[in-house]
């Protein structure tokens, strides 16, 4: 078994083949043999808090990948195009079922703790959601969780513009060239 704490001192008990799905831990375990993981943010060490909820997803991921439907050493890779998810994981982090921060504190969560797989599921989630939305919209999106109160001045965007060319052509075509005068 293997003890987490959350940022919200909950204590939560997992089995080991569900604790080892995070990369981080199974490291711990290796290198230390450690049994336990605080995660509630009293450590000066960077690491983030998670809160129970979050932790209790990251758990019910773990247990359907791991234990009741395991990878078969034959089955096809999954991709990282967005579309490519299997009927339970979109169902996991469908609008229905997971709300905007809900998912921004799984993807930072499955960062930190390098859960690849839910990592990959949950940032196809969020490259689902803003499929189709305008920059501004976007924009919109993430400070609706993130507020931030700086706008870019006309100045500023023509130079992310300038250093990013992509953000105008994002099929990778090439930005057309700016003659000199």
């Amino acid at each position: 078994m293997f003890t987490i704490v959350t940022s919200d001192k909950q204590q939560c008990i997992l089995p080991i083949k569900v604790a080892l799905c995070s990369e981080m831990i199974a490291s711990l375990v290796t290198a230390t043999q450690c049994t336990s993981l605080r995660l509630d943010g009293d450590r000066a060490d960077g690491v983030p808090e998670i809160n129970s909820a979050t932790l209790k997803r990251i758990v019910e991921f773990c247990k359907y990948h791991s234990l009741e439907n395991p990878a078969k050493p034959d089955a096809p890779k999954r991709t990282l195009r967005p579309d490519d998810m299997d009927d339970w994981d979109k169902k996991f982090v469908s609008e229905e079922n997971l709300e905007q921060k809900q998912l921004f504190d799984l993807i930072l969560a499955a960062n930190y703790m390098n859960f690849k797989d839910l990592l990959d599921v949950s940032c196809k989630a969020l490259a689902n959601r803003l499929k189709g939305k305008a920059p501004q919209e976007i924009v919109k999106y993430f400070k609706a969780v993130y507020p931030f109160d700086k706008e870019y001045t006309p100045e500023e965007e023509a130079q992310v513009r300038k250093d990013h060319p992509w953000i105008e052509n994002p099929k990778g075509k090439a930005a057309p060239k700016e003659e000199n005068k």
